[in-house]
């Protein structure tokens, strides 16, 4: 029911520390799944986590309408 990789960075840029992104697709009703972008990082700096937290949630948000456009083609 659930299929999922994960991307877990080894070079990342100043202002990441950690980066781990587990894409997950999970099987839903009518032949039909979901998509969840589960990610966990951490930045140099406690304070920046939060800062970046609504930079890192717009970023993955404007995937949805990707994503359905995307998937209701195939």
């Amino acid at each position: 029911n659930e299929v999922y990789f994960i991307d877990k960075g080894s070079k990342l840029p100043f202002f990441l520390k950690d980066w781990k992104h587990r894409h997950r697709i999970l099987r839903q009703d009518n032949n039909q799944a979901m998509i969840i972008d589960d990610i966990d990082y951490t930045t140099p700096f406690r304070l920046m986590d939060y800062l970046m937290y609504p930079i890192m949630y717009l970023q993955f948000w404007v995937r949805k309408p990707v994503y359905k456009k995307v998937f209701r083609s195939a």
